[in-house]
């Protein structure tokens, strides 16, 4: 929708397409922070 707030990452691996199966720290970094940053605007987590 327009004025929706969006995120993006790009990510470099060489384990292909499934790369979000696996344990990647970047990606785990990358939703972690998406994750922490949308639950503190609604007002939750510590």
């Amino acid at each position: 929708a327009a004025g929706a707030s969006v995120s993006f990452v790009e990510i470099e691996t060489d384990r292909g397409h499934d790369a979000f199966l696996l344990d990647e720290p970047e990606l785990f970094a990358a939703i972690n922070g998406f994750i922490g940053s949308a639950a503190r605007a609604r007002g939750l987590g510590a």
